[in-house]
């Protein structure tokens, strides 16, 4: 066979009108399977960042009455704190963390929030011991149980990124399948001819192995592109995470080879179903012939 057969192009075009809702729905699969990736990445820094902030801190919550206690206060639970490294935490910071559930609306008037200090320690029996003869009324916050939230919430959006993707993965796989089984039926007749000449089953198989390969490619390609450029865009639009504890949009070097390796895979994985496919029609083809 001459090497314009074997290329594949004159029998099995690509280009086709009749390929192109295969092309839309490859790269709409494509596409959410970048975002549920690059979701769980950005998900998966927010949580660490996070982590990292309440590790080895407890916070001691002081209550105060009016606003003229709030500096005296602060001034003895200091004192009383000087063997720690302690941070205080400013009204603007300490009204921001109840943004997410208050919004932006002004407080009620004569609401005194508590003094919060961030204490570098993890003894909280020292931390009640050094503030009990201040005889102030405070709450020690241990951030252990922020950090098992944390941790709980970081294995389920694990989880669920992780089916979302199989999910999304064999969707493609199954189009796939049903395309080439649809390719192998247009062409039967070509098939046929091919059979008869004594072309092997590999032979045919990789033309349509070629074509899968050129469909998925591309449309894994422009879908993963796709998300890039919303996550890109969002990130430079500040995004819907900005105020809130959802996390942040942002783009990394790591997040582009990520998504490299997911064009690679679900092209890669398409190729596989697609021969696979082919292979076992020509069996049942030959079988019965």
């Amino acid at each position: 066979m001459n090497a314009s057969a074997q290329s594949g192009a004159p029998l099995l075009p690509i280009n086709h009108a009749a390929d192109r809702p295969l092309r839309v729905v490859l790269t709409i699969m494509a596409f959410l399977a970048a975002l549920s990736l690059l979701g769980s990445r950005m998900a998966e820094r927010s949580y660490l960042s996070w982590e990292n902030e309440l590790a080895g801190f407890a916070t001691v919550q002081i209550i105060v009455e009016s606003h003229d206690d709030v500096m005296p206060a602060t001034r003895r639970a200091q004192d009383a704190l000087n063997n720690f490294t302690v941070e205080t935490v400013d009204p603007v910071s300490a009204k921001a963390l109840l943004e997410p559930w208050l919004g932006d609306t002004a407080l009620p008037e004569g609401l005194v929030l508590p003094v919060l200090l961030r204490v570098k320690t993890t003894d909280i029996a020292a931390i009640k011991n050094a503030m009990t003869p201040t005889e102030l009324v405070f709450k020690i916050e241990d951030q252990s149980r922020w950090q098992s939230e944390l941790l709980r919430s970081r294995r389920a959006i694990g989880w669920i990124s992780g089916l979302l993707l199989v999910l999304i993965t064999g969707g493609s796989m199954a189009i796939t399948v049903f395309a080439t089984q649809s390719a192998i039926a247009a062409e039967s007749k070509t098939v046929s001819v091919f059979t008869q000449i004594g072309a092997s089953d590999r032979f045919i198989g990789n033309l349509f192995v070629r074509r899968a390969l050129r469909l998925g490619g591309v449309a894994a390609v422009l879908g993963a592109g796709l998300a890039a450029l919303l996550t890109f865009i969002m990130s430079i639009t500040g995004g819907i995470g900005a105020q809130s504890f959802i996390p942040h949009f942002s783009l990394s070097l790591s997040d582009i080879i990520a998504l490299i390796i997911l064009t690679g895979v679900l092209t890669g994985l398409g190729a596989l179903a697609a021969g696979a496919s082919v292979r076992q029609i020509l069996h049942i083809v030959r079988r019965t012939a």
